[in-house]
């Protein structure tokens, strides 16, 4: 059917509940986009790969900002019941995470945003191999999505206001799949999945050559020798028993032995090839580096976060702007994942940082008890700001209070 026959069979508003499937069939039909199995996904690394992509995607808080002032900010409740629960059977951290496994695995991921009077009140994940991209006679951009539906393919033609996409990397409207990019690297780590499946199923045995200094007498013989070495040489039935030779008969091998074929080197550089694909650091799959430390670790981590997370970030925070939010109010409104639920140190590191921003006056007590999760100071002494002033307390409201044991020493 042609795009000028969807666009005529479309016939309804990007208002009120969705007609192009209903959630069991989005629901059912991710599931199988998930579930599916691929060549590929047969690799450890890039299972995990895809699986560091949908952990990043859904760890970091994704929060609804209202600008206040030049520099000002404050969490905003406009969409505050949608974030909770984009719909009713999965939680946000769940459709994140699909959200961020479809990323890392096609490119692209896709979400039907549901309206009403307005404003998105569910997000349904739509599995990204079911939606291509058409424009109209008028330069128009419409994503085309398909669904099965009793055992035949139906389609419509979805408004951009009424889809939320986050392309990859790639030609800016849609993203490039890290495995395409790879398939290269996956044929010859599939290869090497299967030599060494071949080769242990064998019982570590190679193809067997049969040597003989003279000539067989007749063919019966010789079938029945190679029949005897083939039975022996094939499969862990007869792993440990011995194989009786006769009249002068050798077995060698034209085959290369695993070690001398760098077999589990061939498999970590494909590990690493994977990695720089899905742009993920090695250490992150348990790949051994015997440079790496605990404190070049770290850095290699905040590297990895400044220059690939932090770039997927503002890509996904973009997008759920002009999705969710009005022209009018992109500028007083914006999304922003938290960092910290991603670069959280450990205690000891923490401690140093709170102690520093109290001594300089830039964070509160109660701040930091929220930080950690603790309840607030009583009495509104954990809501003012420590500054080197013998230690003086600055309220929000300018106000300065020197504690009655300072004032009683003061001269």
């Amino acid at each position: 059917m042609s795009i000028w026959s969807w666009l005529g069979a479309l016939g309804r508003s990007a208002e009120g509940p969705s007609q192009q499937a209903t959630p069991t069939e989005w629901v059912r039909a991710n599931y199988e986009y998930l579930s599916s199995s691929r060549p590929a996904d047969q690799l450890s690394a890039v299972a995990a790969c895809q699986r560091v992509w949908a952990n990043v995607t859904a760890t970091a808080p994704l929060h609804l900002y209202e600008r206040l002032g030049a520099d000002g900010r404050e969490r905003s409740g406009l969409l505050e019941d949608f974030m909770a629960e984009p719909n009713p059977e999965l939680t946000e951290f769940d459709l994140r995470r699909v959200f961020g496994y479809q990323l890392g695995s096609h490119g692209n991921y896709y979400g039907e945003i549901v309206k009403r009077d307005g404003r998105p009140r569910e997000l349904w994940p739509i599995p990204p191999n079911r939606v291509t991209l058409e424009r109209d006679r008028n330069g128009q951009l419409w994503y085309k999505v398909v669904i099965d539906r009793k055992g035949r393919s139906e389609g419509r033609l979805l408004h951009p206001s009424e889809i939320l996409h986050v392309p990859g990397v790639g030609g800016g409207l849609q993203g490039v799949s890290p495995l395409r990019l790879a398939r290269l690297t996956v044929d010859a780590g599939l290869a090497a999945e299967d030599y060494g499946r071949a080769f242990f199923s064998n019982g570590g045995r190679l193809n067997p050559v049969i040597l003989h200094s003279g000539r067989l007498k007749d063919d019966p013989a010789a079938d029945r020798l190679k029949n005897s070495v083939e039975t022996w040489t094939r499969g862990m039935n007869y792993a440990g028993r011995a194989l009786l030779l006769e009249e002068g008969v050798k077995l060698d091998s034209l085959q290369v032995n695993p070690q001398d074929a760098q077999f589990l080197e061939s498999r970590r550089y494909t590990v690493i090839d994977i990695c720089r694909f899905f742009a993920v650091p090695a250490f992150m799959l348990e790949e051994g580096d015997k440079q790496l430390t605990y404190d070049n670790g770290e850095l290699r981590e905040l590297g990895w976060y400044k220059l690939v997370v932090l770039s997927l970030w503002k890509s996904i925070e973009a997008r759920w702007d002009r999705a969710f939010l009005l022209p009018s109010e992109r500028r007083r409104y914006f999304f922003e994942h938290l960092a910290e639920g991603l670069l959280r140190a450990d205690a000891k590191t923490r401690a140093e940082i709170y102690s520093t921003h109290m001594r300089a006056g830039t964070i509160t007590p109660n701040e930091i008890r929220q930080r950690e999760n603790l309840p607030k100071i009583p009495g509104g002494y954990g809501d003012a700001f420590q500054v080197p002033l013998a230690t003086a307390l600055v309220f929000p409201d300018g106000k300065i209070e020197v504690p009655a044991r300072q004032q009683r020493s003061s001269p």
